[in-house]
């Protein structure tokens, strides 16, 4: 069996090529509990950490040192859920405060913010797969809601 697995793993075993081997860096640029981390679509640098603080920041990962690129701040209760458009020019968040925001990831303004009409926390969000103008949404009272953020309209 352990020729077999160095076969697979190359000169070393498994156990050697999974052992850890330290830390490459620590962020530690939130006040609170970070609750998602969501890399760019087809982007292994860019990362979206949200956060229990209201905050969300978007790191690069693979600059030497790795560095945080910006704290985007709009939200007023946890943030709870974040997506990157397909082409990752937009970031879409969610929070307890009922809001959801859309991001500009080159300038990094919120370039929308549509507040739920029904008066909850929104817990998920998430673009539509082909059609950026549409976002998802799942607040607190099990509801699912379609938004078009180019008109701040619910669908």
């Amino acid at each position: 069996a352990e020729v077999f697995l160095k076969t697979i793993a190359g000169s070393n075993t498994i156990s050697e090529n999974y052992a850890f081997v330290g830390v490459h860096h620590i962020f530690d640029q939130h006040q609170a509990a970070v609750t998602m981390l969501k890399f760019a679509n087809n982007d292994r640098a860019r990362l979206c950490c949200i956060s229990n603080d209201a905050t969300i920041s978007i790191c690069n990962v693979l600059t030497k040192p790795p560095q945080l690129e910006c704290i985007l701040k709009g939200h007023h209760g946890a943030v709870t859920g974040c997506d990157w458009s397909a082409s990752n020019d937009l970031l879409v968040t969610s929070s307890v405060d009922g809001q959801i925001c859309v991001w500009n990831t080159s300038t990094y303004n919120c370039i929308r913010s549509v507040k739920d009409i029904v008066p909850t926390a929104l817990l998920s969000c998430h673009f539509h797969p082909v059609n950026n103008n549409f976002v998802v949404a799942g607040n607190a009272k099990g509801h699912v809601e379609v938004l078009n953020i180019s008109t701040g309209i619910k669908q």
